[in-house]
């Protein structure tokens, strides 16, 4: 299953803690119990724990749910783990109806329509609420305007649709979705913007790997993808042009939501 490394989740905690929308973490916590049970499905090493412990009620009892070993060692010092494959349905279950709640951060562009449609259902048959922050939304801007910026968009947006583990992902499609398929279990669902607004004067790092890692997977895309991207041909030569071009990026916006999901 793909994964996130640690230097990475390091790296844009800052930015992911200033992007959240702040209004929702109050409803969420508003709907929790005393001492509530919150289990965080690919919790990493603990980001997501770490912004909503200053939000929820006192007393909660995290469980960090991670199958990558090196990021739940991590934040196993602080937090009870689980080292699990969310693909197993039967665990899904168990955790789901083990928890008041359940959170997860950048997680929903990684998995299926199939996987979500599970993971409602069972949060529906247990009533359980459901927070999904800084899901992928497809949109992505920069700061000078590159020629070749859409097409890229266009390209990395179809990566983010393959398989990550879970079968065909959701990506940029996955906030609609997630709304779309929680609306029709009976929640009550919010959707805010989320975005990453990153400045080179404090993102530098993080904007630097964020294009790393857009190029990356433009390499990564089947050379016949060009018929798909547009008139420009994609391959990994015209990939590492743009990001050669990018390198003076001083502002970069990728688009994320929020979404809150209690039971009706």
């Amino acid at each position: 299953m793909t994964g996130f490394e640690a230097d990475w989740l390091a790296l844009r905690e800052q930015a992911d803690a200033r992007s959240r929308a702040t209004s929702l973490p109050k409803l969420f916590a508003q709907s929790l119990p005393s001492q509530p049970k919150i289990a965080d499905f690919g919790g990493g090493t603990g980001n997501n724990i770490r912004y909503l412990s200053s939000h929820v009620p006192e007393g909660v009892q995290w469980t960090l749910v991670e199958q990558d070993e090196a990021l739940s060692a991590k934040a196993k010092e602080v937090h009870a783990t689980v080292s699990g494959d969310l693909t197993d349905l039967e665990l899904l279950e168990r955790l789901i109806a083990e928890h008041d709640a359940v959170v997860c951060s950048a997680l929903l562009d990684l998995v299926s329509e199939q996987w979500l449609t599970a993971l409602s259902a069972r949060l529906h048959a247990h009533q359980k609420p459901f927070f999904a922050v800084l899901t992928y939304d497809g949109r992505m801007r920069f700061q000078p305007s590159h020629a070749f910026d859409n097409v890229a968009k266009v390209a990395f947006n179809a990566h983010q649709r393959t398989d990550k583990g879970f079968g065909p992902a959701l990506g940029p499609m996955a906030c609609f979705t997630a709304v779309e398929t929680m609306r029709k279990q009976g929640f009550k669902v919010w959707l805010e913007e989320s975005d990453w607004r990153l400045q080179r004067d404090q993102d530098e790092a993080l904007i630097q790997s964020t294009l790393d890692g857009i190029t990356e997977a433009l390499c990564d895309l089947p050379s016949d993808f060009s018929s798909e991207a547009g008139s420009l041909e994609m391959d990994s030569g015209s990939a590492q042009a743009w990001r050669a071009a990018r390198r003076d990026t001083a502002e970069m916006v990728i688009g994320h939501g929020d979404l809150l999901a209690l039971p009706g």
